[in-house]
This record gives structure tokens, C-alpha cells and sequence, in this order.
């Protein structure tokens, strides 16, 4: 990857009729040093990481400020993806090579609410990880309160199933979902 090094001939020219000075990269680092030239600002054209050929090339204070930002942007954006773990995929990529079909012909309701079904998809995640905190005993207790309750039984009608009383099954199902919350709290 090679890197070149363009600057005003005339620092004043407000980049306006601009001739140009390509240097060399000591030159360059030099220039950057003296105090006459702190006021001057450079961006970057290519990617490093594509190994593109890099540029650096005087701009105005607003060019410089706009490029600045972007740059800001994608940063921020590339530490959200590492941080959620999850892959990027563009829907105008092609499905195949002889087709030519894309992902976007495949999405059926445009009023989705995709965030809404990621948190969704996300606090299931949670919700699997915080199960694993609990005892046999407290599975089961949850088990049959919410899921082997097909006729959707009161806690009281549980309780006399279980000859258990109902105060004492909605105390240790409160506790269940206390430990749930705790849990959830610090993860």
C-alpha cells in the first residue's frame, strides 16, 4: 500500500486555484510539525483496509470538518456491529450468480416492525440464559403455571392440584420472577 502526500502551494488559497505539492512521507511528517502549518487540514482518501492506495490531501476547514464526521459516523457504526455480535447483510446482494435475484424481492410486509422483532428475538435470548439460572424446582413451578396449562388454570385451581397452597405457589412464583429480574438486571 503506498501512500502520497498533496498540499497547497499556497496555504492561503482557500482551496481555490489550487497548485499543488506532492511530498514524500518524512517531508510531509516535517511540514505537519512546523507551527506555521497547524492550522491546516488533510484527509484521507482510500481504505487501509482494502489496501487501496492512500491519499492525504489538503482540504478546507470545511471539507475537512464534513470528512471528519463521516469518518466519526462510520466508526460508530463499526463499533456498534462488533459489540452486537451480529453480521451485516445488504439486501441488493444476489441470491445467486445466474438468477440475478436479490434478497429485497423476498420481503413480504413493508410495515414490519423489524426493531421491534429483533428486541423481541433479543429478550427471548435473555430470557433463555436467565432459565438456566434456576433449579429443577422452580422449571417445573413455571412450567406449570405458564406452559403445561392448557386450560389456563387460576393459581388457586393449580394449588389444589398440586396440593399446594395458593399463597404459598404465588410467593414462589413472585421469587422466580424476582431471581428472572436480578438476573436480567446484570446481564
Amino acid at each position: 500500500m503506498t501512500k502520497r502526500y498533496f498540499v497547497w502551494k499556497d496555504a492561503n488559497c482557500n482551496g481555490k486555484n489550487i497548485d499543488w505539492i506532492e511530498m514524500k512521507g518524512k517531508e510531509f511528517t516535517l511540514f505537519k510539525r512546523e507551527p506555521e502549518n497547524n492550522h491546516r487540514r488533510f484527509i484521507r482518501l482510500g481504505d487501509p483496509e482494502l489496501d487501496e492506495e492512500i491519499i492525504f490531501i489538503e482540504a478546507t476547514k470545511q471539507k475537512y470538518d464534513e470528512w471528519n464526521r463521516e469518518q466519526a459516523h462510520k466508526k460508530r457504526i463499526e463499533e456498534a456491529r462488533k459489540e452486537s455480535g451480529y453480521s451485516e447483510v445488504s439486501l441488493s446482494t444476489s441470491l445467486c450468480d445466474d438468477s440475478g435475484e436479490t434478497l429485497d424481492i423476498y420481503i413480504a410486509d413493508s410495515d414490519c416492525d423489524v426493531e421491534a422483532s429483533v428486541l423481541k428475538f433479543i429478550e427471548k435470548e435473555a430470557l433463555q440464559k436467565a432459565l438456566h439460572i434456576l433449579t429443577e424446582e422452580e422449571k417445573n413451578l413455571l412450567n406449570i403455571l405458564y406452559y403445561d396449562n392448557p386450560e389456563n388454570l387460576s393459581e388457586r385451581k393449580i394449588g389444589k392440584r398440586y396440593n399446594i397452597p395458593q399463597k404459598t405457589l404465588n410467593n414462589r412464583k413472585n421469587k422466580i420472577i424476582e431471581k428472572i429480574k436480578k438476573f436480567l438486571a446484570q446481564n
